[in-house]
């Protein structure tokens, strides 16, 4: 039914009342859907044209996709979602190894991204996408089953990717426990036995802050020290196809980090 009302809101003149009309349609279908434990089935048409498809070239589309993307951050974020309980979350963590490995990212959006928005990344773009898929994880059968991820912050179900994130001030924020596999690397094998770290923002073109890159030295001299130097890569080391952490990681700051360990 929203494909449909998709393609009724494109027909519609730009800022018109037709539009703003047909535009709160959809955002309530998204609404009712997200209330069913298997939402992502319903909608599956919706995400893969605003979600998954990364070349989406038009403004009304891009419009759209932050539409679908806010509906489902305030869903998220109020807990009107059905999660898989705690006592049926699938056991993802039960292959942790021991830790050998940092991999240092960045969020490659705006430096003041919040905890609820990269909350959301981590639950569409890792989670669901793989519960959309429906392919046994772990040998763990997902299909037909309200999306979960086994971990806890402040007694709420999160999806974050990455254990850490640096603040531009420096500030070093705990997302996912050690113990936790963070779904970070787009690497089963490195997920299992490292920690991912992101510093908020985009530094494909201008390095962070200084007191960012201090709080990340930080945090690894406080917490991962143990870790070999050379163990401590950006995420373009593990997969080719980015550029995280900013392609001014190796020519400009690794050495500032590293260097320091």
């Amino acid at each position: 039914m929203t494909k449909e009302l998709i393609a009724d809101l494109l027909k519609t003149e730009a800022y018109s009342s037709a539009e703003t009309s047909a535009n709160q349609t959809l955002n309530e279908s998204w609404t009712t859907a997200l209330k069913d434990p298997l939402w992502y089935l319903i909608i599956k048409e919706d995400l893969e044209l605003l979600i998954y498809q990364t070349d989406i070239s038009t403004p009304r589309l891009k419009w759209l996709r932050k539409q679908l993307f806010h509906t489902v951050q305030e869903s998220l974020k109020y807990n009107r979602i059905p999660l898989a309980e705690e006592h049926e979350s699938f056991k993802f963590d039960s292959e942790r190894e021991p830790i050998n490995t940092l991999i240092i990212h960045h969020t490659e959006g705006r430096p003041q991204v919040d905890l609820d928005e990269l909350n959301t990344q981590g639950f569409l773009l890792q989670y669901t996408q793989d519960f959309l898929k429906g392919r046994p994880i772990l040998g763990q059968s997902i299909t037909d089953k309200p999306v979960g991820s086994g971990h806890y912050r402040n007694e709420r179900q999160v999806f974050y990717a990455y254990h850490w994130i640096i603040k531009p001030n420096g500030e070093a924020v705990r997302l996912l426990e050690d113990k936790n596999i963070g779904w970070h690397a787009g690497n089963w094998e490195v997920n299992k036995r490292s920690i991912g770290v992101t510093l908020a923002g985009n530094f494909d073109n201008t390095p962070p802050p200084e007191n960012q890159i201090e709080g990340l030295t930080k945090l690894i001299r406080d917490e991962y020290a143990f870790i070999n130097p050379q163990k401590i890569l950006g995420h373009y080391e593990i997969n080719s196809r980015k550029t995280c952490p900013g392609i001014t990681f190796t020519n400009s700051w690794r050495e500032k980090v590293i260097g320091k360990q």
